[in-house]
């Protein structure tokens, strides 16, 4: 009893001394800029969200393209929401550490106007990816997305979807 006693006090003392991560410290916010980028911005193309949460030196890098700054990254995502205009994306898993906040997501969406010089196809996309950010003063400062590009292009029609042939049979008979 006396030990249980001791690891108790202990523990509240450690809590309260300040070792234990804070309610609402950095990692907890950098965590909320992120979710409030993805309900907001990402979701409903709220541009004042944008320039309340993103920097204005913004570098975004994603697996064929660099885009530099905010407002060229306002830009493309305008064209990609004009595009796709029920757009959404699904916050899977989010995961925060010092500055940086990690997600997982799952977009979703119907091409309904031109994208990458192709007309509106109606085709409905589900892309899985995800998306480091790091934020600095409060403000989202770098961000790399690695996405499904290849299922993306082929839900699109923009790549043969990949053949869906039976399995060859395998000869199972004992050698003669």
């Amino acid at each position: 009893r006396a030990a249980l006693l001791v690891i108790a006090a202990l523990g509240g003392g450690l809590l309260f001394s300040g070792c234990a991560a804070p309610a609402g410290g950095p990692i907890q916010r950098n965590s909320e800029i992120v979710q409030r980028y993805f309900e907001r911005w990402a979701n409903h193309g709220d541009t004042r969200v944008a320039d309340e949460l993103i920097a204005a030196n913004l570098v975004l890098r994603h697996p064929h393209v660099t885009v530099k700054g905010l407002e060229p990254y306002k830009q493309s995502m305008a064209a990609f929401q004009a595009a796709f205009p029920d757009l959404h994306f699904a916050v899977e898993d989010r995961v925060s550490q010092g500055d940086r906040v990690l997600v997982r997501w799952t977009m979703t969406g119907t091409q309904r106007g031109e994208f990458q010089g192709r007309l509106a196809s109606g085709k409905a996309i589900r892309v899985a990816g995800m998306s480091l950010f790091r934020i600095e003063r409060g403000l989202i400062q770098e961000i790399w997305v690695n996405m499904d590009r290849l299922g993306f292009q082929e839900q699109l029609g923009l790549l043969p979807s990949a053949p869906t042939t039976e399995p060859p049979t395998v000869d199972r008979s004992p050698l003669k």
